[in-house]
């Protein structure tokens, strides 16, 4: 059989959310497909329910792993997959029954190599349409990336419709865990020729406090840095990116405040790469927006004295201020 699709679904100890994501997939209008599910080594009952579903569905591949995060478990269902186009679904979310159907048809009548769609955010109380750039528009790769760049487009991977032939050399990162969706959409969106938006809805994203994006929001938020970082890297040897410089560096400078609020972890790497990368962001006295007048005395202060030990005595200034404006704010009250 033909495979036009590979539904790409990881899943770490989501057993409340697991089933209604699988029947989903299952449930697809398009036929021609395959559902790779990734267990990243959960421990409660995920995988006794992939289990289930795949006795009664023999389209639905099933992987065990030992937990290494939603970047490996995608990197492996890719490597295993065959369809035409790949379909990621985070297992706490799902999607509508039509979707690859209109997406696949879409994709093949307008040659595109990625399709950008809008999406829902629910949850639970709310049902909210997130519609991401401009309707039924075509783009080229650049036109895209300058759009990704400048946060007007979303940089989830699971609203984007990804042709197998552009992926081939392109993995999630396995070195963060927070900002791994921007910077690979980022790299297949500049190994796309045409890159097209269908406005419509597909995917359910469900707000799920305990899900490894939360979780790493409030721990590694930092993370974001390493993101901006490995897409320069990627780029800053390609022809075109005198043309997208500026945004990428003007992504920097937005994701930087998240990095000077965060915590100190000093024994992660990763954290510390971070400080580095965002010292270096002050010596060359690249500019960063902020209407708090705090923040605006310590990126001085950082843009004078790049250094390490300024960089993390400023965040504990910071973090001083806040808890005491905070107490303040609660004596007064």
């Amino acid at each position: 059989m033909n495979i036009k699709v590979s539904i790409i679904i990881p899943a770490y100890n989501i057993e409340k959310y697991i089933e209604k994501c699988i029947k989903s997939a299952i449930n697809q209008t398009i036929k021609d497909i395959e559902i790779i599910v990734v267990n990243d080594g959960s421990t409660d009952g995920t995988l006794e329910i992939i289990n289930k579903f795949s006795k009664i569905d023999n389209r639905i591949k099933i992987i065990n792993k030992k937990n290494g995060g939603v970047s490996s478990a995608r990197n492996i269902g890719f490597e295993i997959s065959f369809g035409e186009y790949i379909q990621y679904i985070d297992g706490d979310d799902w999607i509508e029954q039509d979707a690859c159907e209109i997406l696949y048809d879409f994709a093949i009548k307008n040659d595109l190599d990625m399709v950008v769609s809008d999406f829902y955010y629910d949850d639970r109380n709310n049902l909210l349409k997130w519609n991401d750039i401009e309707s039924n528009k075509f783009y080229t790769n650049i036109e895209y990336l300058n759009l990704l760049l400048q946060d007007k487009s979303a940089p989830s991977i699971w609203n984007k419709f990804i042709k197998r032939e552009i992926h081939e050399n392109i993995l999630f990162s396995e070195k963060y865990s927070y900002g791994e969706d921007l910077s690979t959409v980022a790299k297949l969106a500049y190994q796309s020729k045409k890159i097209g938006k269908l406005d419509k809805a597909f995917i359910h994203y469900i707000f799920n406090p305990n899900s490894i994006t939360n979780a790493s929001y409030l721990k590694k938020g930092f993370e974001k840095i390493l993101a901006c970082h490995d897409i320069n890297e990627f780029l800053k040897n390609k022809d075109e990116y005198p043309i997208l410089e500026g945004n990428i560096q003007k992504l920097m400078s937005r994701k930087i405040p998240s990095f000077i609020t965060n915590d100190i972890l000093m024994n992660s790497k990763s954290y510390n790469k971070a400080l580095y990368i965002t010292m270096n962001f002050f010596k060359f006295k690249l500019p960063i927006k902020s209407t708090n007048i705090v923040d605006i005395l310590i990126y001085q202060l950082l843009y004078i004295l790049p250094y390490k030990y300024v960089l993390i005595i400023c965040i504990k200034i910071r973090k001083y201020l806040l808890v005491s404006k905070n107490f303040i704010k609660e004596f007064f009250r």
